[in-house]
């Protein structure tokens, strides 16, 4: 059978946050885009763990093209 869902723009919400201090509160999407890719490891560790502690479980983290976690949190 068909389900009715809700329609995609009623429900999204976006916010911007200064990933290094604002509080964030569970989220179900991060869109990071030439973000990452102006911080030092260390920095790029903290937010990462930050934002892996907020996402939901079944939460995206969406990068953009020249940014990765790799060799920096293995968690994602």
């Amino acid at each position: 059978g068909q389900r009715d869902l809700p329609r995609a723009h009623d429900s999204p919400r976006g916010n911007r946050h200064d990933s290094a201090v604002t509080p964030l509160p569970k989220i179900d999407l991060v869109c990071m885009r030439n973000v990452l890719i102006y911080f030092d490891t260390e920095t790029k560790q903290r937010i990462l763990a930050r934002v892996r502690s907020l996402l939901r479980p079944d939460g995206l983290l969406i990068l953009g093209a020249t940014e990765t976690t790799l060799n920096i949190d293995d968690r994602f």
